[in-house]
């Protein structure tokens, strides 16, 4: 081995170091969740569950809209201490929740037309013992 070969081992080592170390200062980083970050998503979250509902329940919809910002600002530290990030979540079930976006107010008003259609094909009941005739007088 000559000495141009054991500084080179040398100088391998230490740059195999300075990796580790590098990455080791990166990782704590890379992990934390940045609150701002999820308390965006988080409110992006309860703002698409608000459009989703409004159609089929107005006031709760729209409730959940107006309060989405308040509710956000409150679960983002929470995610924070407990080292859960909402955009791991998009990232993990976002075609899961673009789904669920599309089909939940589909199902929802489809549940009111067939209650609608169900109502619209009984006979109408006039006041009575609910089976369309008039109760018989007695005596």
């Amino acid at each position: 081995m000559t000495a141009h070969d054991g500084m080179t081992a040398a100088l391998l080592q230490q740059a195999g170091a300075l990796d580790a170390e590098a990455e080791a200062l990166m990782q704590p980083a890379m992990a934390t969740p940045d609150a701002n970050h999820d308390e965006s998503d988080i409110r992006g979250l309860l703002e698409l569950a608000g459009a989703m509902l409004t159609p089929v329940y107005p006031r709760t919809g729209q409730t959940l809209t107006g309060k989405a910002p308040a509710m956000a600002a409150a679960a983002a530290p929470v995610l924070q201490k407990y080292g859960w990030s909402a955009s791991g979540w998009l990232g993990k079930f976002g075609p899961e929740i673009g789904m669920a976006a599309v089909w939940l107010p589909a199902g929802l008003e489809l549940a009111k037309a067939i209650r609608a259609d169900k109502a619209a094909s009984q006979p109408d009941k006039e006041e009575g013992n609910g089976d369309g005739h008039q109760p018989q007088q007695q005596g």
